[in-house]
């Protein structure tokens, strides 16, 4: 009996004891779902609702109270949208929206920092500044001939005259000829001095005076002669009607030399050309095209300073200059139909032309600076070219070796091509070699667009005054010289003239002549250089460009050419002489 009861208890225990439980976990369940949906429509950052309400149901939620209704007056004017900052209606500033949405460069950006020099992307050399000019210490003596042709009154003097044979004149023969030793020339090895078979030249007897540079006879037009009666040739093929020769008085020239022990066999050379005295050599008119790439790609924010650089450079032509002005994008667009004279009405002409000129179309390179050698050229007048680009050509020809190669084989050298890369990111091989093999140099904007005036106007004042155009170097056989450029810029007032040359070691003489224009003469130099005497220590920097000038040469070439034998000259000169070759992989 009494386990029974025991039980009962037991039961009636356990019974309770779960009734408890689901009774707490009832009690635990409503108070956590109150308490979640409290949080829920409470405004706490880390709470989200439960039941998110959708926009038109959050929109429906707020109460609308209608205040007034007006009738709306419908006009043509536009509607001018209301300001954030409060309930005024402000007029929007036009030109700073075109501004900010990239229309137009930003006016800030319009005056810049102060600018730095721009880097140059072809050879340094060519922008060095003439050094001052040597001071001459001695005395230049001439004397005057005064020519009596008939006596009308006696005449009387302290001193005596004078008195030599009457010579003939000559128009426009040369003031001074200096004597040349013809013997020396001709171990020298010159082109154009020839054998006379012991036959005297046919016009006159030629004195030889060891001073180099000329020829002296008893007649001031004489040339030398095949010594057969023929027609002068070769190294002194000049006339006194049309050449005025010998100007290396007129020049200045400095060498600088370097060897290596490591190189056996040449020793090399850095020579510079440059005038002897500030204006001791008149300038040359000359004809200027300026070309503007206005294509798409040169974009509005780089064009609208080089139409500022355009119009700078305007200022640096000369009084009897002749100009042009060429924008180019799918095609070619001149202002002038030719050359226009350097007038008043012609530079506001052309400055109109210039700030007319708008980014448009794709770009044709090639085709439109041949369209500038369609221009008529005048004898003599040095033709320039500056070409401002990115150097991304967009349609026609696009690969840089085929416009270089084509464009050179057309131009043979009669136009000098100035170029400048408006961007870092300029084609700088196109640039460079299309320059390169066009008698000029190039240029790579990198410091910002807000150094472009100042860079066209700085190549525009360096090609401003030329002196001789046309220039043809040759060096003599014996020599063994290899020289370059072979193809030469101008020789300019303000831009020296340098050359890198190579040598066999132990040569102490280096004697070249140097053919040029001036108008409509023909102007020459003959230089006969002591290189232990004048030439200057120099570095091995001299060697390194004197390569970069042969490879640079070869890739000339090779554009024009297409000779894949020239390919494996490049690839020898680069492993002689530990060069990277410049390029690679583009030509």
């Amino acid at each position: 009996m009494p386990d029974l009861v025991a039980t009962d208890i037991s039961e009636e225990i356990e019974k309770r004891q779960s009734m408890v439980a689901g009774t707490a976990f009832v009690l635990s369940l409503a108070l956590h779902l109150g308490l979640l949906l409290y949080l829920s429509n409470s405004r706490l950052p880390f709470t989200t609702p439960l039941v998110k309400k959708s926009p038109l149901e959050q929109e429906h939620a707020k109460i609308i109270k209608l205040m007034d209704v007006r009738r709306e007056v419908l006009t043509d004017k536009p509607r001018i949208p209301a300001s954030s900052l409060g309930d005024t209606m402000t007029a929007v500033d036009v030109s700073k929206e075109v501004d900010t949405r990239g229309i137009l460069p930003d006016k800030v950006a319009i005056q810049p920092p102060p600018l730095t020099e721009s880097t140059l992307a072809g050879e340094k050399e060519n922008l060095a500044k003439p050094s001052e000019a040597p001071r001459r210490t001695s005395w230049d003596a001439r004397q005057e001939i005064l020519e009596v042709d008939k006596r009308v009154v006696a005449d009387s003097t302290a001193s005596n005259r004078r008195r030599i044979p009457k010579v003939e004149r000559v128009g426009d023969a040369p003031d001074v000829v200096l004597p040349v030793d013809t013997e020396k020339m001709k171990v020298a090895g010159l082109p154009g001095m020839r054998e006379t078979e012991g036959a005297e030249p046919s016009r006159a007897d030629i004195t030889a005076k060891a001073q180099g540079g000329g020829v002296v006879s008893d007649q001031p037009d004489v040339l030398i002669g095949d010594g057969k009666g023929g027609r002068p040739g070769g190294l002194f093929d000049e006339r006194a009607t049309n050449s005025t020769p010998y100007m290396e008085k007129y020049l200045a020239v400095e060498v600088h030399s370097y060897s290596s022990a490591l190189d056996f066999k040449y020793r090399y050379l850095r020579i510079e050309i440059k005038r002897a005295g500030a204006e001791i050599l008149p300038v040359i008119p000359k004809d200027v095209v300026l070309v503007q790439d206005s294509s798409n790609s040169m974009a509005e924010q780089r064009l609208h300073f080089c139409r500022e650089g355009l119009a700078r450079c305007l200022a640096e032509l000369g009084p009897q200059d002749r100009f042009n002005v060429v924008r180019f994008s799918e095609k070619a667009e001149s202002c002038f139909p030719d050359w226009s004279d350097n007038k008043p009405e012609a530079v506001e002409q052309a400055k109109k032309f210039i700030e007319e000129t708008r980014p448009l179309g794709n770009t044709d390179i090639l085709e439109s600076i041949k369209d500038v050698l369609n221009q008529k050229r005048q004898p003599g007048r040095p033709v320039i070219a500056l070409v401002i680009t990115d150097g991304r050509s967009t349609t026609g020809t696009i690969d840089s070796s085929d416009i270089i190669g084509q464009f050179s084989k057309v131009n043979d050298g009669a136009m000098s091509v100035f170029a400048m890369g408006t961007v870092q990111t300029a084609n700088t091989y196109l640039l460079d070699l299309l320059s390169y093999c066009n008698r000029g140099d190039a240029f790579v904007v990198t410091t910002g667009r807000w150094a472009i005036p100042d860079a066209v106007q700085r190549i525009g004042r360096e090609f401003s005054r030329p002196v001789l155009s046309e220039i043809k170097f040759q060096f003599s056989h014996g020599s063994g010289a290899e020289v370059y450029p072979v193809l030469t810029s101008n020789l300019y007032l303000d831009r020296p003239l340098v050359m890198y040359g190579r040598i066999p070691k132990g040569s102490n003489r280096l004697v070249f002549q140097a053919v040029g224009k001036a108008m409509d003469r023909n102007r020459d130099m003959v230089l006969d250089l002591d290189l232990d005497k004048i030439a200057q220590s120099g570095d091995r920097n001299i060697r390194e460009t004197w390569a970069k000038q042969k490879v640079y040469h070869l890739i000339g070439e090779f554009a024009r050419r297409g000779d894949t034998a020239i390919l494996s000259d490049i690839a020898a000169t680069s492993q002689a002489y530990s060069l990277k070759i410049p390029y690679k992989g583009k030509f």
